[in-house]
């Protein structure tokens, strides 16, 4: 009785606290949100003058990094799975295997490939590299070593004191790792062909197949420093592509075919039985006498091999994504292993993980997805960037903090997203088929609100990254590879329409919009020119003659294009008679750009470089910046600029601050101080905005809460910037009655305000 009379008297206290701020507090504040920023005043920026040494300062400084990413590979130890996503090491708890947890990651600066977990370390490939493990939520680094002849490693396996690694030409290199820290070369071996596919070892034999000879070469290691090659045993023209090892059998994967042989006189493997299969076998576990295999085309496949006479499939299961078989390089990093009732599986995307406790019916548990390589890159105003990653999805990553970005929602739709812009709360994507329309009120929970098909013929050449998106207001334009421009009214969010549907000359490279127009460049013929003063029906009024194009973008009276060398600028005061002004050089040729333009800098992502150009003088153009995409293991595919803030897309982001942006130009007043003003309408049903203004960057909060004081809803949970904000809320799943609405901010330099005010909602 006395505990729950404390409870009452608590919320009494909250309450009354509510209500005193409501009617005598005019409290300042900062806040973060996901609603609409309002202010008009930031138009460019100043920049540092002949002062700033392009030899002495860095224009760009690295701040930060996300790199989740492809997942090529998968260890299982105890209850734990190690992964690798991107660029990260991670390690999941996954004694639910339906709620896996990340409990640990680290940043290794290579894309994980080949992880083997023996005792306390974990070693991977690519390059070779030893981890302890031995507190999985904190792997740590232990040593690199670089094969002798510098070729990338392809194939691992471990035993003991030894790790066996294949390189991309057909070596195979003996480490010894019994001192961790310390690993170094005891022998090599030279397999019959180049890539080494996978290793197994028994007893003191070794097996090895590679890419391109036809059969499996066996070594005998008996003395590690001096391998002996015995044979190559052959299986036609057929080259292997997995091994596994149980007892007395080896078991042999081809690119159309599982076999199974005796060796039980290791040197002389003797053929009993085989199943033909329609595509690569990419990994091959064993338990008892059941097969599970990874295959290309067909997903996780079981095979009954206890009658070695009478090998059958018991189940197959498809992967969980359609797109992974959409074209046939994707399913090359298929790996898995099993560990029962579970097997897991790097499908590319993510980890895999299914059920196989019913020896006839296998079942996905879940998909953990991972992502792909960043195709393009939208901003808000409230620090988060979305991600389309071709065949990951849509992440959303918070980079509010920009030395520590975190991933905080994603969505994944069953097909490629080539696009994606954004506008309030809402996110559109370009996908293979469709346009579908994403709610991100809620950025950590994105929900799909509506779609429309395009129902277009895309060319058979895999052309996967040639669609593109530009938002005018309610209006989408999707220019897409079909060479289709597709009008889109997204007016009403659940029911995006298409309205008009336009022939482009040529497969589109870029789309961009300035002063009423639309610019759509084409990859063989130039670029066309469209007036959207009627946005539902653009109007091709001009064209410009500029071949090959790979990428646009246009600021103001300003149209910037490249070709495979140069970049051109264009005075484009007068849509129908372009001025070319000038060009520079570029270093390299590329496919496509992807570009952003503002009043002083051009930035471009390409395949092969990242380049920042500073165009603040009128007549002439410099390049001030440019890193090469092999200093990053990846290619830069995507770009977009917020203020100071640069973000390069390839595997993940990475993040850079403009050092020649000292700070904001400003044409109009800022806000003075921090204000909540009351929401409108009041009352309302069931949608009102909550509106507020900043005057310094601060941490924002901004919460609901009921009659009692119970916290309903969090509105805002982020840095922003100096700036008006229109903020929604949705109040209909909430009954009638007074509410309340509360402000906190925590500026930079650490000024604490809070803000309440009461609304009222009428069902």
């Amino acid at each position: 009785m006395m505990r729950s009379h404390k409870m009452k008297s608590k919320t009494i206290i909250l309450y009354l606290s509510l209500l005193i701020e409501v009617l005598f507090t005019q409290t300042v504040f900062y806040s973060q949100t996901h609603g609409i920023k309002l202010n008009q005043y930031s138009h460019g920026y100043f920049q540092k003058e002949d002062s700033f040494s392009i030899d002495s300062d860095p224009p760009l400084t690295k701040v930060g990094q996300w790199a989740w990413g492809p997942c090529y590979s998968v260890a299982v130890k105890d209850k734990y799975a190690f992964i690798g996503n991107g660029l990260m090491l991670q390690v999941l708890d996954v004694s639910n295997p339906a709620v896996p947890k990340v409990i640990g990651e680290l940043m290794t600066g290579n894309p994980i490939r080949g992880i083997v977990v023996n005792g306390n370390y974990a070693y991977t490939i690519t390059p070779f590299q030893i981890f302890d493990v031995s507190n999985p939520a904190k792997p740590t680094l232990v040593s690199i070593f670089q094969l002798p002849y510098g070729y990338p490693p392809t194939a691992i396996t471990v035993r003991g004191n030894y790790a066996y690694v294949g390189d991309f030409y057909g070596f195979i290199f003996i480490i010894d790792v019994s001192d961790s820290h310390n690993p170094h070369e005891v022998g090599s071996m030279l397999a019959s062909g180049k890539m080494v596919q996978s290793i197994e070892i028994k007893d003191t034999v070794l097996y090895a197949v590679t890419y391109d000879s036809p059969g499996t070469d066996i070594f005998n290691i008996s003395n590690p420093e001096s391998p002996i090659h015995i044979r190559l045993a052959g299986t036609g023209s057929i080259p292997g592509s997995a091994l596994a090892i149980n007892n007395n059998y080896l078991y042999f994967g081809t690119s159309r075919a599982f076999y199974i042989y005796d060796i039980s006189n290791p040197s002389n493997p003797r053929y009993i039985n085989g199943i033909l299969l329609p595509s690569i076998v990419r990994s091959i576990s064993i338990v008892d006498t059941t097969a599970f295999l990874i295959v290309d085309t067909e997903g996780l496949v079981e095979l009954d091999i206890s009658h070695t006479n009478n090998i059958h499939i018991l189940s197959k299961i498809k992967y969980p994504h359609n797109f992974l078989n959409v074209e046939g390089g994707i399913g090359i990093e298929m790996r898995g292993l099993v560990k029962p009732p579970f097997a897991y599986v790097s499908a590319s995307t993510g980890l895999w993980i299914v059920d196989i406790s019913n020896q006839n019916s296998m079942s996905s548990v879940l998909f953990f997805s991972t992502g792909w390589y960043v195709n393009r890159i939208a901003v808000d105003s409230s620090n988060h960037a979305f991600l389309a990653e071709l065949y990951g999805g849509l992440k959303i990553v918070d980079y509010s903090i920009p030395s520590s970005p975190k991933l905080i929602g994603q969505f994944n739709p069953d097909e490629e997203v080539i696009d994606v812009v954004v506008s309030g709360n809402f996110a559109y994507l370009l996908c293979d088929t469709h346009l579908q329309v994403i709610d991100i009120a809620n950025p950590n929970m994105p929900k799909f609100l509506g779609e429309v098909p395009f129902g277009d013929t895309i060319p058979t050449n895999p052309l996967g990254r040639f669609d593109f998106l530009c938002l005018n207001g309610s209006t989408i334009y999707a220019a897409r590879k079909s060479k289709r421009l597709f009008t889109i009214d997204v007016s009403n969010p659940s029911n995006p329409e298409i309205n008009r549907i336009v022939t482009l000359r040529g497969i589109p490279v870029g789309i961009s919009k300035s002063n009423g127009y639309l610019y759509v460049a084409d990859f063989d013929t130039g670029l066309q020119i469209f007036d959207i003063s009627n946005p539902h029906t653009p109007t091709q009024v001009g064209f410009l003659n500029i071949v090959p194009l790979r990428g646009i973008a246009t600021d103001k009276n300003k149209l910037f294009v490249t070709d495979v060398v140069k970049l051109s600028k264009y005075e484009i005061s007068d849509m129908l008679h372009p001025k070319f002004e000038y060009s520079v050089n570029l270093m390299g040729g590329y496919e496509t750009a992807q570009m952003y333009a503002d009043n002083s800098f051009v930035y471009i992502a390409n395949t092969g470089a990242f380049i920042i150009i500073n165009i603040s003088k009128p007549d002439s153009a410099r390049i001030m910046y440019s890193e090469n995409a092999i200093n990053i293991n990846g290619n830069f595919n995507s770009i977009a600029v917020s203020n100071k803030i640069v973000l390069a897309g390839n595997i993940g982001i990475r993040i850079y601050t403009n050092n020649f942006i000292t700070k904001i130009k400003t044409t109009d007043i800022p806000p003075k101080s921090v204000e909540l003003f009351q929401n409108y309408p009041n009352p309302f049903n069931p949608r009102t905005l909550i509106k507020y203004q900043l005057s310094v960057e601060s941490h924002v909060s901004l919460k609901i809460f009921d009659v009692l004081g119970r916290e309903l809803q969090t509105l805002v949970n982020a840095v922003q910037q100096v700036g008006i904000y229109l903020i929604p809320f949705e109040g209909s799943k909430y009954s009638g009655g007074i509410y309340f609405y509360r402000l906190e901010t925590i500026s930079t330099d650490g000024k604490e305000s809070f803000s309440t005010k009461k609304m009222e909602l009428l069902k």
